[in-house]
């Protein structure tokens, strides 16, 4: 294992996911030992809560360019892609589950590697079902089985209302399973891009076991400033 970033198989990853879930996901992120990405992260970030846009579509990109960086760099994803056109929609992003990573996910639940993105940068108003039948039904028909959403401020309702209890169709239906970021995932992840993979994997375990997305971001920031120090070369042998 390098000081910077692991050298990761099947084999050692699984090993190393067993010692310590989250500190596997927090080191294993490109933005690990790639500074420049991880730059580039964090200035996207600001962009998308301070830049100033003449159009919506020029805001909407503010959200679509940061979330793709997020993708690149994790290391969870491999082959992303931005804006392709697909059989019936433009898909925001497109990219596949890394294998390796794959094999530590419930393989019951993700049906196959396959994952769309879909970027929504309204300010104040949330996702609705609308969206979420439009990114289910993309996700049933061209087989995808992990669809991202990157929203600000989430999507309406909860586990029994509206856009999430949708979300909690297509998975019971498709096996479609959701993962939703909105600002206060941003806000851990400008201090640390590393943490993208760890929320990411939380959220999708959360909603597999409870049909919504909720994190406490208290104890986040907690696990944040201990993976931080963990990750420390000595940590890590």
């Amino acid at each position: 294992m390098s000081k910077r970033g692991l050298n990761l198989t099947i084999e050692n990853a699984k090993e190393l996911f067993a010692q310590d879930p989250d500190l596997f996901l927090f080191r294993a992120s490109k933005f690990d030992i790639e500074d420049e990405l991880k730059e580039r992260c964090v200035e996207a970030k600001h962009l998308l809560f301070e830049g100033r846009t003449e159009t919506k579509k020029a805001q909407g990109d503010l959200l679509e360019s940061f979330a793709q960086i997020l993708i690149e760099g994790s290391g969870f994803f491999i082959n992303p892609t931005h804006n392709e056109k697909g059989k019936t929609h433009e898909i925001d992003h497109e990219c596949e589950v890394n294998p390796i990573f794959y094999e530590i996910l419930p393989k019951d639940k993700v049906k196959n590697r396959r994952v769309l993105g879909e970027s929504k940068n309204y300010k104040t108003n949330k996702i609705d079902v609308n969206i979420i039948y439009k990114v289910g039904s993309i996700a049933r028909f061209q087989d995808f089985s992990i669809a991202l959403l990157f929203s600000r401020v989430g999507i309406t309702g909860d586990s029994s209302t509206f856009a999430c209890k949708i979300t909690g169709k297509f998975k019971d239906n498709d096996d479609t399973c959701f993962i939703l970021f909105k600002n206060e995932d941003y806000d851990l992840l400008e201090q640390d891009p590393r943490m993208f993979n760890v929320i990411l994997y939380k959220k999708l375990r959360r909603w597999l076991s409870h049909e919504d997305f909720d994190v406490d971001y208290g104890e986040l920031q907690n696990l944040l400033k201990r993976l931080q120090e963990k990750s420390e070369p000595k940590s890590l042998k």
